[in-house]
């Protein structure tokens, strides 16, 4: 249990410097992002999720935008990276428009392809950039698994901007 729990805090570590890295490049472009995001806080909000998708149907998951400011597809037990699929911002989802993203060292067994995309929230909080729609493909196994990392806004995000 505690190799686990050592395991957990490494991966809300490198998460939370993923995030805070990006965040940082943004506020150079967006202003105020920085203070949005954090709010009166000195740390991100960042919740962990390991997600099981049985295989089922067409899709595991449906397009969809996230409710986070951030997030970060951290890995997944795929034989390969494509069962994620994303598209640039629709307002009406087309399963058509999503792709596989492109993933610079999948298959690699010593770099992961983490992929780091805005949600929903951002956009109720007054920055003009538009969430990432996204679902997941059906696994040719009975089930995959994928850690995911969501930095969220805490409070009401109408209040920042």
């Amino acid at each position: 249990m505690e190799l686990f729990l050592k395991y957990l805090n490494k991966i809300d570590e490198t998460s939370k410097q993923i995030f805070y890295n990006a965040i940082n490049k943004l506020d150079q472009k967006i202003p105020n992002f920085k203070k949005i995001i954090f709010g009166k806080r000195e740390d991100l909000t960042v919740i962990i999720k390991l997600l099981r998708y049985d295989r089922d149907g067409k899709l595991c998951t449906s397009p969809h935008y996230d409710k986070s400011a951030l997030t970060l597809v951290l890995d997944n037990d795929d034989r390969t990276n494509n069962k994620l699929i994303i598209a640039h911002y629709m307002k009406n989802f087309e399963i058509n428009n999503l792709k596989a993203p492109n993933r610079k060292f999948e298959g690699s067994k010593q770099y992961t392809s983490t992929l780091l995309f805005p949600g929903a929230c951002l956009e109720k909080a007054g920055i003009q950039l538009k969430p990432t729609p996204h679902a997941v493909l059906p696994s040719e196994k009975d089930y995959r698994h994928a850690l995911i990392a969501f930095c969220l806004i805490l409070g009401n995000p109408h209040k920042f901007s």
